[in-house]
Parts: structure tokens; sequence; C-alpha cells
């Protein structure tokens, strides 16, 4: 991991599998330069770790097909990825995404100074969900430059979900949302423009973009949290972006609400890049439960409504009772 400076943090998102007793191992190279944050947890599926690093040989500036199936990654898989820059001095872009035309692509901050992979210090970048497609699980990635490991840009693949949470699917985006209109204020933001549905688990990356400008605050939290959840993230030099995610449970509301906060409202960039969503959910399905019982009574009589759970347009009307 590249080095923060002047203060500020370089952050990477990991999913990782509790054990039967909620437990996970860390490892730190340096105890006091290296912290952990819980963003949040899962309460269903199945997430199988991995660590590859992977050297994909494309022609440079240009997208290209990468196979997952030699890792364990099955058609329709989410398989969770990191794109990072280990050049020194220079920023590069690189991006991940399925089967798609998303211009799914970053421009990441340089690396500097001694260490990592030779004359580079450590790596930037960034993780990105994305689903394989295909019957050889394959993503596409691109590479400003591509070179050998620890060289110019590279990817990893972390992980992938063996089971998705239970009734979800992951829907891959990279839309452009609003930054906050006022400086250190918790925003409401609307989601539903781009997709997201009430309730649905939003992948949110947030970026500072100008160079020697100092760190930056950035925060994503449900609407109506309490939580502090803000990050404080480096500067960047020479160019480039310096960035993070997290996931976001958006609001239950027709807007799909979610909250978002910076420090500084003229160096801040979002992006969102997917999320989960019913996977049984037909394009604009009815809100169910969206009156009060009172007002569906007639007389005397109450009928009665079943919505199945595997097909929310699935009903049944059947002879009144009473």
């Amino acid at each position: 991991v590249h080095e923060a400076e002047p203060q500020g943090t370089v952050m990477f998102t990991m999913h990782v599998q509790a054990s039967a007793t909620s437990s996970i191992q860390t490892y730190a190279e340096d105890t006091t330069g290296i912290s952990y944050i819980l963003l949040g947890y899962w309460t269903s599926g199945y997430y199988i770790e991995r660590f590859d690093q992977i050297d994909p040989n494309n022609t440079n500036g240009a997208w290209g097909g990468e196979d997952l199936s030699s890792f364990g990654v099955a058609s329709g898989t989410v398989a969770e990825m990191i794109v990072g820059n280990w050049t020194a001095d220079t920023q590069l872009d690189g991006g991940i995404r399925a089967s798609t035309t998303l211009n799914r692509l970053v421009d990441i901050h340089e690396s500097e100074g001694a260490g990592g992979g030779g004359s580079q210090g450590g790596v930037n970048g960034v993780t990105m969900l994305v689903k394989a497609t295909s019957s050889t699980a394959r993503v596409q990635v691109y590479a400003e430059t591509e070179g050998a490991n620890n060289a110019s840009i590279d990817f990893w693949l972390t992980g992938y979900w063996g089971t998705n949470p239970t009734g979800l699917d992951y829907n891959e985006r990279f839309s452009t949302v609003g930054g906050p209109g006022s400086a250190s204020t918790w925003t409401d933001t609307t989601l539903s423009t781009f997709g997201v549905t009430a309730s649905a688990i939003a992948e949110m990356l947030f970026a500072d973009i100008t160079a020697d400008n100092g760190s930056v605050i950035f925060g994503v939290r449900t609407d109506g949290s309490s939580i502090d959840r803000t990050f404080n993230i480096h500067e960047t030099e020479a160019g480039g972006w310096s960035l993070a995610k997290a996931h976001v449970k958006a609001g239950s509301d027709a807007n799909s609400t979610v909250e978002i906060y910076t420090d500084n409202t003229a160096d801040d960039a979002w992006r969102l890049l997917g999320f989960w969503a019913a996977s049984n959910t037909p394009p604009n399905a009815p809100t169910l439960y969206d009156r009060l019982f009172e007002s569906e009574k007639t007389g005397t009589s109450t009928p009665k409504i079943r919505f199945s759970v595997t097909d929310p347009d699935e009903h049944r009307l059947p002879d009144p009772v009473g």
C-alpha cells in the first residue's frame, strides 16, 4: 500500500468470510501505520477468498478479456477485484467491467518512493465488484500501461461470491453522482435515477481529485443513520485520483436515498459502481403493502391477498370470508 501524505489514509476495501466464531485474521507490517474499519456485514450468502495477481497482457489503452474460471469463478458469479497502479510519479487509467460497453475506468494516483515494486513505493488503486460472464467466467480489464507483475497497472482477484446474499443479484453501473452542495454537511442523495431500488445495497466510489490540496474527508451512510461513517483520504500528487469505496444500504423510500458527506466540495468526485437488489423483481413491479389495511376493507368482508416471496407479481384473491 502506497504511503499517505501529508495526512489522511490510503484505503482499500475487501470482503472477508468470518469463521463460525465470527473471527477473521489481519496482518500489518507496521501496526502503527495500518488500521482496520468494519464497514458492515452480510447476514447471508457465502464469500470465497482468493488473492491472485493477474497479468492480462492486453494492448495498452484498450479493454481486453480475462478468464477467471481457473480461479474457481463460474459464469454469472460476482467477483471482487482490485485495480492498482505501481508506477512512480505517473498517474494511470485502469478499469474492470463485465462484457459491457460501460467505460468503467478510473484515473489512479501515482505511486512514489522506494519499496514495493522495485523503485515504486507500494500501490494505489481501488476495489470493484464485477459479474463474470460466459462459460470461462470472462471479465474485461483496462490498463493505460500494462506491464509485468508489480509494474504499471496490475489486477488482483480478491475473492468471489460462491452464493449470493439471499435473493440478491449485482447490477453493474458507472454513474456520476453529484456531490454535496455544502461542505461538512450530511446530504441526502437520490439513487433511484440510476436504477437503484428501495433498500438496495449500493457500491459507492469517492475520490479526492485535485493535486496538492491536502486530504479530503468523505462519508456515505444509510438515510437517517447517525453513524459517523467518514474516511480521511490522502491528497493526490501529479494528477490522478485518490480513490476509496464503500457499500451503503439505500433508504426504503421511492428515491432510494443515501447520505453523503465531504469537507471539500471543490475537490470531490462520486461514482455509483453498482448495486445489489432483488434478483426476482421485474421492471415496474408494484410497491407491496403501500396502503393501510383499513383502506382495503369492503363492508364487513375482508378479502385476503397473498404475495409470493419468489414472484412479486403473483397474487391471488380468494372468495371473501365473513
